[in-house]
């Protein structure tokens, strides 16, 4: 049998005479997305796993094996805690460079959806360790912290360094309206079990069971969210509709480069397989990591001196959201407006309506110490200012640099007042 046929390739069907025409004939197949290249000088193993190797934050990784020993040895939990959340940060990206090549398989919607849940699983990890034990605070408070971060950090990096490039950016009506609508659900879920905790002062009980009947509400909400996206209205989100932005067609921009356009300069880095195997690996290490974090937490802002509220409502989700930080603005630097808003907000709607009352619901399937969606009044406020700020941003369709900064900006003067107060 011969080698090429061993190989899964197809055997030439022109072979020149001698050895150094097959040599090059030989040198001329690829198999783009499998685990082999062969080139002129002999067969050399490609995995494509460089791929998920980025340089300077990739070396963090050399991190991990030191953070599980100190977790596991209850060694210094200062120490613990920054080895934990120096790791954390390559494990996000590795997690989200293996979404983003599952998504790769699927269309732009599919994998802006894929992008935003796997991209989740970090916060999601560190929320149900965080709950397990206890820490219904300090669940609250990753949970407020990750919509924020999307909400304002990654939406407004985005639009600053796509903005950078383009001058102006279009976004698509049909994703500015779902997205605009879904997030007023948003404000809604979150200000009723505020305004009820202030008017039922010293009553908890009541708190928990609005907090529970929202969340099943919002976790249909979410259902139909994804019908909505999926099935009923998925050619419209696949290729734009009439009267809209004309950079958004068949699911390809217009702007983009010749590469770009073709998929050429974006194939999967591995096979799907690998690609999955390399999802489930790093979301059991994430898990094995966010555990000793989550022990380390009061330790660390103590020894430290940082206020515990800008530990978590700033540190963490910051780790937390480093795969849609990364894939947001990489996405909008090619132009791909749609797909970074997707990430973005996408992240910061599905943290709203599906990990925060997931959690609320697993803290009472499990009996655990019940998570409620009463962030107090003024988070909810945050929270509603942002989803005003950023539909205000989005209602004309169009973004630029300097929308992008006022977004950073904002972000950080809540920053800057969590580590103050």
């Amino acid at each position: 049998m011969e080698t090429s046929s061993l190989l899964g390739l197809k055997p030439s069907r022109r072979r020149p005479a001698g050895n150094v025409g097959f040599e090059e004939d030989v040198g001329s197949m690829i198999k783009r997305n499998g685990s082999m290249i062969l080139n002129g000088k002999g067969f050399a193993l490609h995995t494509g796993l460089e791929g998920y190797w980025s340089p300077p934050l990739s070396y963090l990784l050399f991190f991990t094996p030191f953070a599980l020993a100190w977790g596991w040895m209850e060694w210094n939990p200062t120490v613990t805690f920054a080895l934990c959340f120096l790791s954390l940060i390559p494990l996000a990206l590795v997690l989200g460079t293996a979404t983003e090549d599952i998504a790769l398989y699927s269309n732009d919607t599919i994998g802006g959806l894929l992008n935003a849940t796997f991209g989740n699983a970090v916060e999601m990890i560190i929320a149900v360790q965080a709950l397990r034990q206890g820490f219904t605070d300090l669940v609250q408070a990753t949970l407020l912290g990750s919509i924020l971060s999307n909400l304002l950090l990654v939406l407004g990096c985005s639009f600053l360094f796509g903005g950078l490039i383009y001058k102006t950016q279009r976004i698509s009506r049909v994703v500015v309206s779902s997205v605009s609508t879904v997030l007023a659900v948003v404000v809604f879920g979150f200000a009723c079990p505020a305004v009820l905790s202030e008017t039922t002062k010293g009553s908890q009980a009541p708190v928990d069971a609005m907090s529970l009947i929202t969340s099943i509400a919002l976790l249909v909400i979410y259902a139909l969210y994804l019908f909505f996206q999926l099935v009923t209205h998925v050619a419209y989100f696949n290729a734009g509709v009439e009267g809209d932005s004309p950079q958004v067609l068949n699911g390809v921009v217009a702007d983009m480069p010749a590469d770009d356009a073709d998929g050429g300069s974006e194939q999967p880095k591995v096979a799907l397989p690998i690609a999955c195997g390399i999802l489930l690996g790093s979301c059991l290490v994430v898990a094995w990591v966010s555990e000793y974090l989550v022990d380390s937490v009061d330790a660390f802002a103590s020894n430290v001196g940082l206020p515990p509220r800008f530990v978590t409502l700033i540190l963490l989700p910051i780790v937390g959201n480093a795969a849609e930080h990364f894939s947001a603005v990489t996405v909008a630097m090619k132009n791909k407006l749609d797909l970074s808003v997707g990430i973005a907000l996408g992240s910061s709607i599905q943290i709203a309506i599906f990990v925060g009352p997931s959690l609320v619901i697993l803290s009472w399937i499990c009996g655990w110490k019940h998570l409620t969606l009463d962030f107090d009044m003024f988070p909810t406020v945050l929270v509603v200012a942002s989803v005003w700020l950023v539909n205000i941003m989005i209602r004309d369709f169009e973004a630029n640099w300097f929308e992008g900064a006022i977004l950073c900006v904002t972000y950080f003067v809540i920053a800057a007042f969590t580590f103050v107060v």
